[in-house]
């Protein structure tokens, strides 16, 4: 990529909404969280597990390294990590996935472990409603993301038109519109 290119991106809210996730969970009364998320290469789990520590932090609670599982890509792997967690001597009371493979794992391990323990996650999914779980989501609307970066794409291309529609000339700063969490709750 050229360095003279400054792309312009349409973003989640990532932070924001696993901040608003935790508060719930703390606003419920657990002290102890787990958190499963994606690898820490993936941009959107490392903002979604910065949004879960700086909640944590505000409530005085650091986050526990033993309750932190990274890198479950697939469902299954989300299963055995949650399966982990529950299993621990002193288990979260509560678990926070930073998506809906995650969520689906960890519904999985704590059906299967006859756990009480509440269920939170990251995105939205079909079946959401009907797991029998109390479960709460921050989702985002996939059809913002979509006409975000259609006015995006518009605006850059009227800003090209208006200078002749040439490759010359310094490139407008990159713009970066990002999309908000709303909390769902089912169950």
């Amino acid at each position: 990529m050229s360095r003279t290119c400054r792309p312009d991106c349409v973003l989640v809210d990532d932070h924001g909404g696993a901040r608003s996730v935790t508060r719930k969970l703390l606003d419920a009364g657990h002290r102890r969280i787990g958190f499963l998320g994606s690898p820490p290469a993936v941009y959107t789990g490392t903002e979604r597990l910065r949004g879960f520590t700086d909640a944590l932090a505000e409530a005085g609670i650091e986050r526990e390294p033993d309750h932190v599982r990274l890198g479950q890509q697939q469902t299954a792997e989300a299963t055995r990590a949650a399966a982990e967690l529950l299993a621990l001597p002193e288990p979260p009371t509560a678990l926070f996935c930073s998506n809906n493979r995650n969520t689906i794992g960890a519904f999985r391990a704590i059906r299967a472990a006859g756990a009480p323990t509440a269920l939170a996650g990251f995105d939205d999914f079909e079946l959401a409603d009907v797991l029998g779980l109390p479960l709460t989501i921050a989702a985002y609307d996939s059809d913002e993301l979509g006409k975000e970066a259609g006015r995006l794409l518009v605006a850059r291309l009227g800003e090209r038109a208006a200078a002749g529609g040439g490759q010359g000339g310094t490139p407008a700063a990159a713009r970066r519109a990002v999309v908000p969490t709303t909390l769902v709750h089912y169950g």
